[in-house]
This record gives C-alpha cells, structure tokens and sequence, in this order.
C-alpha cells in the first residue's frame, strides 16, 4: 500500500514533466485534426458585418457601393470550388442580386405593397477593386423620377450566419444629407422618406447609435473566440492579480490606440497580416507557459522558423514582399518576446504590461477591421469610436473577473494535480487552435 501510494504521489509530483514530454505529439494532433475537419473558422470578431453607401439621384438613379470582408463570402462558395478572390467577387455579386431589393412609392399617404414600384438594377452589379482581405461591388438601381420615397430590403448573409449586421449609408446628391440605417435578420427592410430634409428624422438616432456600439464593442469580446482565448492566455501568464492588471492594462492600451488610428484612416494594416497574428498571438502565449516547463531551443527555434518558412512560401507563390516581410516582422518580434520573458521570470510588471500592449496594438486593429470600410464622417465617428471601446472594456472587463471567481471556485473545489491537468488541457487548447487560425487566415 505504501509503495502504491509513493508510485502515486511520484506521479502527481512529475505530472507535468510527464505531460511536456507529449506536448508537441498533443498539438500537432489537435491542429491538424481542426484542419482537417474543417472547422469554420472563428476569424478576429464573430460578429458577421458587410457595410453599404447608398446615392440618391433626383432623376430616380440610385447607386449603391457595397464592401465586405472577403471570409464573410467564403460559405457562398461550394466547398467542392476554389476560395480565390474571383470566386468569391461571383459569389457575392450572384447573392447581391438575389437578397438586394428596392421599392419606390410616388404617394406617401399610400405606401404600401399593392402602391409599390420595384426599382429594376440597370445591369449586373460589377466586382470593383479592394484593399486586401476585402470585396467589393457596385450596383445601380432604376426607379421612377417622381419617387417620393422608396423601401429597401436587404437579406445579405442572414442564411450563412444569423447574427449578420449589414450597416448601410444612404446620401441624398441634392443636398448632400446622410442617415445610417441597420439591417439584421429581425430588421430586413428600411422606408426612406425622400422629401426634403426628412432623413435624420427616419435615420438610426445617436443614442441608439451609442447603445448598439457599446452592444456591438461587448460581442466583439464576448463572442470573438480568438480574443476570448487571448484573454485566457494572459491569465494562464499572469502570476499574480497585481501582474494580471499590469497586462491587461498594457493590452487595453495598444488596441486603444490601434482602434483609433485605424479608424480614423492614419494606418491601414493589412487585415489577412493582422488575423493571422491575432491567431499567432494565442500561440505565443501558449509557448511562454511552456518555456517555465521544457527546454526552451525547441520551442524559440520553432516560433522563429515557422513564419520565415512561411514566408519564403508565400514569396515563391507570388505574394507580395511587404506581406513576406510582415510574417518576418512577426516571427523576429515573438521570438524577441518569449526569449526576453523566459530569461527574465520575474520581469517588471511595467516592462511586461509595454510588450503586452504590442500584442494590444495588433488586436487593435483587428477590433478596427469591421470600421474600415464604413465611412463615417462627422460627430457620428467619434461616438462610435468611443462607445464601441467602451464596450470592448466592459466586455473585457466582465470575462475577467467571471474568469478569475472560476479559477477561484476551482482551485478550493479540486486537487492540485486536477487544477495542473486542466492548465495542461488549456494551454495545449490555445496552442492549437492559436496555430489553427494562423494557418487557415494564410490560407
């Protein structure tokens, strides 16, 4: 019986030993597994957004300009077909045309189905040029001169994903007036009174522009997966509560400032860089975990190898240098990081909250993809701004704290070799699918 019990407590004493020395067998197979059976991929925000701007001509012209993030059309596509971009432009102008449509009315008092004119689309909606990681077309749509108001309706991606938002601009050429107005799966159609001065009296008001934003900031955190296992990374890193703020801290700080300059058009990042580190990012957080457990050489010489192989990949199929470079960038910068935070355990806490808002500044401007193409202008675009951070804080904040009364709960409830085995668990969970989704968004 004592030999039994000393075989055990043996066990439990090296158990993490034991589980390091099958890390990269348990990575490798999760990952691959993912990939395998083609999991959706959960991108920088499972929020599923397209963005439109809408012209209004007095002589019944209206020309619509619609922008999307390219992964948003990739279910449009038959998996037995190709994902390159002029699939993906046929898919989307195929399902514009079929979810897209206009009605004009001559007489308000009578503006109903039966007194309603469908506005036909003067010729197939055209594929125009886009930044990277983006498609876009232009449609134009015909209505009757003397329209004296008109109804959209649009159903774009609510069979593909049921909590799509399309946010559409609509301008009048006569006076230049604007209103936003919202389309989801419960509100698919818009009356648009087209008399003089009447948009900002049917247009989304600023406190519902607030409190969707905040909503919108909320579920960019709650329910964008990727961000999600950040934030646990960073708890699995921290030592402490007092670390746990510094980080979080840091990180709040970069995508604060990333988030702002993005939107307000000083950078432009190239977005399939951006997701692919965002998944990276996960992965680094995993490695740093393991580098207190297993020899550091492997594991350094892998996050530094991988991006450059990649790299030279993507140069020898034609990508772009700066791409290539970006990748080289990412692997310089990570291998910098895990190997300054492995040699030095106990840093200061202000040093690691400043590396830490680097990896902010990256999620950042993923928090700022679904901005990039809407347009704002005026007062609009700093509310917005502010109260989809706002919201982002306060979905961060809440994820923490019922993140930290679980491990709490946990700890008093369950064994310390129970409590090693879920990190174990955890750590390999974001080591692969943070090399799932850096993989796939460089696909």
């Amino acid at each position: 019986m004592t030999k039994l019990l000393t075989k055990q407590q043996w066990l439990e004493k090296n158990f993490i030993g034991m589980c390091w020395q099958v890390k990269y067998l348990h990575i490798i197979t999760l990952t691959l597994s993912l990939l395998i059976l083609g999991i959706p991929k959960a991108y920088a925000h499972d929020r599923s957004e397209s963005f439109s701007k809408w012209l209004w001509q007095d002589n019944g012209d209206l020309t619509v300009s619609l922008s999307v993030l390219a992964r948003e059309a990739t279910p449009l596509v038959p998996s037995s077909r190709s994902n390159s971009h002029q699939a993906l432009s046929t898919a989307l102008v195929k399902h514009f045309a079929d979810n897209v449509s206009v009605f004009s009315s001559q007489d308000l008092s009578t503006n109903t189905e039966h007194t309603q004119v469908t506005c036909t689309l003067a010729a197939k909606p055209q594929s125009i040029n886009a930044q990277q990681g983006y498609l876009r077309l232009e449609a134009n749509f015909q209505c009757p001169k003397n329209t004296k108001s008109i109804t959209m309706n649009i159903g774009l991606f609510q069979q593909q994903a049921k909590n799509h938002v399309h946010y559409a601009m609509f301008s009048k050429a006569s006076n230049g007036e604007q209103a936003e107005y919202f389309f989801s799966q419960n509100v698919s159609s818009h009356n648009i009174d087209l008399s003089v001065q009447s948009l900002q009296q049917t247009s989304t008001t600023l406190k519902q522009v607030v409190i969707s934003h905040i909503e919108l900031g909320i579920e960019h955190i709650v329910f964008g997966f990727d961000h999600l296992l950040f934030l646990f990374g960073i708890l699995l890193v921290a030592r402490s509560l007092v670390e746990l703020a510094w980080l979080v801290t840091g990180f709040t700080i970069g995508h604060s400032i990333s988030l702002a300059f993005a939107v307000l058009g000083y950078v432009s990042p190239n977005i399939l860089l951006v997701e692919a580190f965002i998944g990276f990012s996960i992965f680094i957080l995993a490695c740093e975990v393991m580098l207190r457990h297993n020899n550091s050489g492997a594991i350094l010489s892998f996050v530094l190898l991988a991006p450059i192989l990649i790299a030279l990949i993507k140069i020898l199929s034609g990508e772009q240098l700066s791409f290539a470079l970006g990748l080289g960038f990412m692997a310089i910068f990570s291998y910098s990081y895990l190997n300054l935070s492995h040699r030095q355990e106990k840093m200061n806490y202000r040093i690691k909250a400043l590396l830490t808002s680097l990896f902010g500044v990256v999620h950042g401007f993923g928090f700022a993809s679904s901005f990039l193409s809407m347009g704002y202008s005026g007062d609009n675009l700093f509310w917005k701004l502010v109260t989809f951070n706002i919201g982002v804080e306060v979905g961060q904040i809440f994820i923490l704290l019922l993140s930290i009364v679980v491990f709490t709960l946990f700890k008093k409830v369950f064994k310390e070799s129970y409590i090693k085995q879920t990190a174990n668990i955890m750590v390999m969970t974001l080591a692969s699918m943070g090399m799932f989704w850096f993989l796939t968004r460089l696909a």
